[in-house]
């Protein structure tokens, strides 16, 4: 429809749109960097975020390992009030063990750094077998599910 051919209340329309859009990105400015927003860039930004995430608890997860292996359990504790004050011991075994499949496990890891997260991995770790994982990491099948039944599941039981 040409300029000419819109009547004013199309107009007002379109100029309420435009105007909103202003304020929301104004308002999302300190979320966007100060760039426009863009989806694709956004969706990349923000897998990323994700696989950083997941490659941070790992790193995370191996060194509160090397800590409590070298100073003992009591030591750990102090350890962890001293130098990582917030995290709980039970947030701090989650990592490690975590990091401990992960290291073990390959095709999880790959699995969890790609698709499937912290949290879905840490969810198949607390309710699987340990000869359920080792079938996952074998033939990527869980419980006779793709990867991609396996992430809708972990998905709805976290």
């Amino acid at each position: 429809m040409s300029e000419a051919a819109k009547t004013p209340e199309v107009l007002e329309k379109d100029d309420e749109r435009v105007a909103a859009l202003a304020a929301l990105e104004k308002e999302l400015k300190e979320f966007s960097g100060g760039l426009p927003y863009d989806q694709a860039r956004v969706i990349e930004r923000t897998q990323d975020g994700f696989r950083t995430g997941v490659h941070g608890f790992y790193l995370a997860g191996l060194g509160l390992i090397l800590l409590e292996r070298h100073e003992g359990v009591q030591t750990f504790g102090q350890v962890l009030e001293r130098f990582f004050p917030g995290i709980s011991r039970t947030s701090a075994y989650s990592y490690m063990q975590f990091a401990s499949a992960a290291s073990k496990l390959p095709n999880f890891r790959q699995f969890c750094m790609e698709r499937g997260g912290y949290s879905k991995g840490l969810t198949m770790l607390q309710s699987c077998t340990e000869a359920e994982i080792q079938e996952f990491e074998g033939s990527g099948e869980l419980r006779g599910f793709t990867q991609d039944g396996v992430v809708q599941i972990v998905h709805q039981a976290a």
